[in-house]
C-alpha cells in the first residue's frame, strides 16, 4: 500500500506552496492539486490551511488504496462510494498521518485482491486496531475537508460528461446522497455556549502564571536573562491582548509603536523573509490594538536591549527571537516554554497552553461588560474587533450567551422564590387553622 505525505515548497516570490506526493513515485497527486490551487488558494486560504486540507487527503487516499476504491474508475461507471465505505472513511479519519512501516507491512500481508467485502473490512479494522486515534477535533477537520474535496471531485466529473449522459443523472442522485451520508457521520463539535464553562485560566492560576514569569521570581523557571524577559513579556502580551499564537510570532518590530503605545496585527500571506518551517501567520482579520503604558514600556525595553543584545537578531525584524541564535521564535520554542512552566508547576498550572490565554483574555473581556453594563451587541461587535473576528462569524456569541444565562437564572430564581412564599403562606394559613 502506497504512503502519502505532504511537503512545501517556497516559490521566489516568498509564496510558500503544499504539496500532496506518494512516498512511493514522490510524484504529485494531480486531482487534490488541481483542488487546492483551483479552490482553496483562489479563494485566500491560508498556506497553513491548505497544508491541514492536503494532510486530510492523504488520510482519505490512504483509505481508498485499504479498500481498493479507484474513485475514478467508479466515477467513469456511473458509481460513486457506498453508504458503508462513507461510514469506514470517517471512522478513519481519526487514524494518524503517518503510520509505522510495521503496521503498513502487516496490512499489507491481507489478500491484495479480496473476495468478497468482509475481507476488505477486515483489511481495515487490522489497521484500526493497531493506532492510536487522532484527537476527535483533528478527525472533525479532516472530515471538513474530505467533504469538500469529494463535492468538487463529484460536481467535476458531472460537468464534464453533460447532462445527456445517463450517468449524469446517476451520479447526481448517488453522489449527492453519499456526500449527505458522510456530512451526517462527522462527529459534532462542542456545543459552545450551553453551559457557562469557562477556557481560560482560573484566577489562581493566572496570578501564578503572572508571578513566576517575572524575570526578577526566584522560582522562575528559566535560567537566561533573554529568555526569562522574552517569555514574559510574551505572556502579558498573550493576556493583555489576546493574541494567537502565530499572531504574536508573526510580530516585527516596526509593528508597534512606542510613540503612539500600539501594536499592528497584520496579514502577510506571502513572506519571503519567513525562514521557518511554520510561519506566523494571521487568520483572523487586521486590526489596530492600543497597548497600556506599562506593556507598551515592556515591550519596548525588550526590543532595546535582551533583543538587541543578539547578533542574529540583526539580520530579521521579527520581534520574538530565540535565545542562542537570535533567529525567529518557532512554533515548537513557543511550546516548549510552556511545557516547561506545566513541568515546573505541575499543580497550578497543568494543562496551559498558548492559545488558553486568549480564552483568558475573552473571559476578562465578559467581566468587564458585565461590570460596565455593556449591552450584548454592543459587546459582540467590541469583542469581534479586538480579535479579529468577523461580526458575523458567531464566534463571539459563544462568550455573551451568557447574558442569557444569567436572566434566565434570575427569572428562574423568581419563579422558585414566588412557588415558596406561596407554600410557606399556605402552611401558616393551615395550621392557623387547627
Amino acid at each position: 500500500m502506497a504512503e502519502y505525505a505532504v511537503t512545501e515548497i517556497d516559490l521566489t516570490s516568498g509564496e510558500r506552496i503544499s504539496l500532496l506526493k506518494s512516498r512511493a513515485t514522490g510524484l504529485p497527486l494531480f486531482d487534490p492539486m488541481v483542488w487546492v490551487t483551483s479552490e482553496l488558494r483562489s479563494s485566500g486560504q491560508k498556506p497553513n490551511s491548505i497544508n491541514q486540507a492536503l494532510r486530510a487527503i492523504a488520510v482519505m487516499q490512504r483509505y481508498f488504496d485499504l479498500s481498493e476504491i479507484d474513485l475514478d474508475v467508479r466515477l467513469q461507471k456511473g458509481r460513486f462510494l457506498t453508504q458503508a465505505e462513507m461510514g469506514g472513511l470517517v471512522a478513519h479519519c481519526r487514524a494518524p498521518l503517518r503510520l509505522s512501516p510495521g503496521t503498513l507491512k502487516k496490512s499489507s500481508k491481507e489478500p491484495s485482491k479480496p473476495a468478497c467485502n468482509a475481507s476488505k473490512e477486515s483489511k481495515r479494522d487490522a489497521l484500526s486496531s493497531q493506532v492510536v486515534p487522532v484527537k476527535e477535533a483533528t478527525a472533525r477537520l479532516r472530515a471538513h475537508y474530505i467533504r469538500k474535496f469529494l463535492i468538487w471531485k463529484l460536481d467535476d466529473y458531472i460537468f464534464k460528461i453533460g447532462v445527456d449522459d445517463q450517468r449524469f443523472r446517476d451520479l447526481q442522485v448517488l453522489g449527492k446522497s453519499a456526500i449527505e451520508s458522510f456530512g451526517g457521520k462527522i462527529p459534532k463539535g462542542a456545543n459552545y455556549g450551553q453551559l457557562d464553562a469557562r477556557q481560560g485560566l482560573v484566577p489562581e492560576s493566572r496570578l501564578l502564571l503572572e508571578a513566576v514569569t517575572d524575570p526578577l521570581a526566584s522560582n522562575n523557571p528559566w535560567t537566561d536573562k533573554h529568555t526569562k524577559v522574552r517569555n514574559y513579556v510574551m505572556v502579558q502580551m498573550f493576556l493583555a491582548l489576546g493574541l494567537r499564537a502565530g499572531e504574536l510570532l508573526g510580530l516585527r518590530v516596526r509593528d508597534f509603536s512606542s510613540a503612539t503605545g500600539v501594536v499592528d496585527i497584520i496579514r502577510r500571506n506571502y513572506n519571503a523573509e519567513d525562514p521557518r518551517s511554520r510561519r506566523g501567520e494571521v487568520k483572523t482579520r487586521e486590526r489596530r490594538l492600543k497597548l497600556s503604558e506599562s506593556l507598551s514600556q515592556l515591550v519596548r525595553s525588550y526590543i532595546l536591549n535582551e533583543r538587541r543584545s543578539l547578533q542574529g537578531a540583526k539580520r530579521h525584524e521579527f520581534l520574538f527571537v530565540a535565545s542562542r541564535t537570535g533567529d525567529p521564535l518557532s512554533y515548537s520554542a513557543l511550546a516548549k516554554s510552556f511545557t516547561q512552566l506545566r513541568g515546573a508547576f505541575p499543580a497550578g498550572l497543568q494543562g496551559v497552553v498558548a492559545h488558553m490565554l486568549r480564552h483568558t483574555w475573552n473571559d476578562d473581556f465578559s467581566e468587564h461588560a458585565d461590570e460596565n453594563g455593556m449591552s450584548p451587541e454592543r459587546e459582540q461587535k467590541v469583542r469581534s474587533y479586538l480579535m479579529g473576528w468577523s461580526e458575523h462569524s458567531g464566534m463571539a456569541t459563544r462568550y455573551t450567551k451568557r447574558h442569557t444565562q444569567r436572566e434566565a437564572d434570575e427569572h428562574l430564581m423568581a419563579v422558585q422564590s414566588k412557588f415558596a412564599k406561596r407554600r410557606r403562606d399556605g402552611e401558616s394559613s393551615g395550621s392557623g387553622n387547627d
